[in-house]
């Protein structure tokens, strides 16, 4: 195994798994060894690694929520009948994990901030500051469309 040492190295930071590894050292480098050998040497590998690093966030309580819409289960549309894909809209308070889930059926800049409102009522309070999920639709329209920092939501609902 040790001709193959600094190949499977590379392959394993790229997050290659053991059993692709395998195939192909058997494949292209004329490996005639058994998977359990490359097993160990990739276990092997894996401990001498340094961890990656990882870092606590701190909040104290009603600091701050985490905010994020989700792909939620198909539903039946009261208005319609009809059976429809959902959205999932989770705030999570940070310091508790307490959360809010509601479920939606489209992510409109009125359904984003309705499930804010009703998150806000359902907790009583409104945290310090939101830590939003930027992915691809919700908040990065919502931000446009509204020409105000996510951020500063949590203000508006204040007054």
């Amino acid at each position: 195994m040790e001709p193959y040492w600094a190949i499977v190295e590379r392959w394993l930071a790229d997050g290659v798994s053991g059993v692709v590894i395998h195939a192909v050292l058997c494949r292209e480098h004329g490996y005639r060894g058994s998977y359990s050998s490359v097993h160990r040497m990739v276990a092997a590998l894996a401990r001498s690694r340094r961890p990656e690093a990882t870092v606590r966030l701190d909040f104290a309580p009603g600091e701050a929520a985490q905010v994020d819409f989700g792909a939620g289960p198909l539903l039946a549309d009261p208005a319609s009948g009809r059976v429809r894909r959902s959205w999932c809209f989770v705030m999570t308070l940070v310091f508790s994990r307490h959360q809010y889930v509601e479920f939606v059926f489209d992510q409109s800049v009125a359904n984003w901030l309705g499930c804010h409102r009703r998150a806000f009522e359902w907790f009583g309070a409104v945290p310090g500051r939101l830590i939003i999920g930027i992915r691809k639709r919700p908040t990065q329209g919502v931000a446009q469309k509204m020409q105000v920092p996510p951020s500063d939501l949590a203000k508006r609902f204040t007054a």
